[in-house]
């Protein structure tokens, strides 16, 4: 296993028994575990390096729906985005 991954797995696995032990206030046991996961923006982010990683220059269509940091994830990956004007009679302005 490389030393990176080995730090990195560790540190999560840490990591969430001590968020275990603080919100439990007890020594985490053996019946508890804990997770975590990447969120949204950073699924994002790693669903753009594989774009660019499998097609390269490849323009991606965002709607106007959408929000205001996608664009700057894709952009910050080195893809163009372009956005599509959606319109619907159940979207209403706020």
């Amino acid at each position: 296993m490389e030393a990176s991954f080995a730090n990195n797995l560790l540190f999560r696995l840490v990591f969430a028994g001590r968020v275990a032990e603080l919100i439990l206030g007890q020594p985490k046991s053996q019946w508890m575990t804990g997770i975590q996961r990447t969120g949204g923006t950073g699924a994002f982010r790693i669903l753009a390096g594989l774009i660019v990683r499998a097609k390269g220059d490849v323009t991606v269509w965002l709607s106007e729906l959408t929000w205001l940091n996608h664009s700057t994830i894709f952009a910050d990956a080195g893809l163009r985005t372009e956005m599509k004007i959606t319109r619907s009679a159940s979207i209403q302005p706020v």
